[in-house]
């Protein structure tokens, strides 16, 4: 995925609230589900404005909204059919992208998802980063990818690897 980042000389709302659905529509059709907080930090807004939002994209079908099993209640987002079609409409790749939640809702690996979400943002952040690559929408030969790629726009490549729990040694030398 492209970072899209967002135009601070946009001033008319509507132009401003286009972007932001088109911002959180990439994310979801890259990370497959987040919550309210993550996609606030993505967007630059506070939690409570981004939870209009969501909920305004939830109407209009953009996005579903769902609890995993293994969150508490947690609320997550993720893509609903709508939000597929109008990625496509802006010309952004949504071929990876998941539109049914029973699936997402039983996922043991949604918590991982969110922590390696969590860092990635922390990380765009601070390296200002030009594309993020997730681990299912990585294209490889071996059978061992990393949960992220980040790419800054100087061509630098940094990949990570998020474990909740600690694994052996030979782990780390695959």
């Amino acid at each position: 995925m492209i970072v899209s980042q967002r135009n601070q000389d946009l001033k008319v709302s509507r132009a401003q609230r286009e972007e932001k659905v088109l911002i959180a529509l990439e994310w979801l059709a890259e990370f497959r589900a987040s919550n309210a907080l993550l996609l606030a930090r993505r967007l630059g807004i506070a939690v409570s404005n981004c939870h209009k939002l969501l909920g305004d994209m939830r109407e209009e079908g953009l996005l579903l909204s769902f609890e995993n099993n293994h969150t508490r209640g947690l609320r997550l987002f993720a893509l609903g059919r709508p939000g597929v079609q109008r990625l496509n409409v802006w010309g952004k790749d949504s071929q990876a992208a998941v539109v049914k939640t029973q699936n997402l809702a039983r996922s043991t690996t949604v918590l991982h998802d969110l922590c390696v979400q969590r860092i990635t943002l922390d990380l765009m952040d601070r390296f200002e980063c030009s594309e993020v690559h997730w681990d299912h929408n990585i294209k490889t030969e071996s059978r061992i990818r990393p949960d992220v790629i980040l790419v800054r726009p100087d061509g630098y490549k940094a990949a990570l690897e998020f474990d909740r729990t600690p694994k052996g040694q030979t782990h780390f030398y695959e």
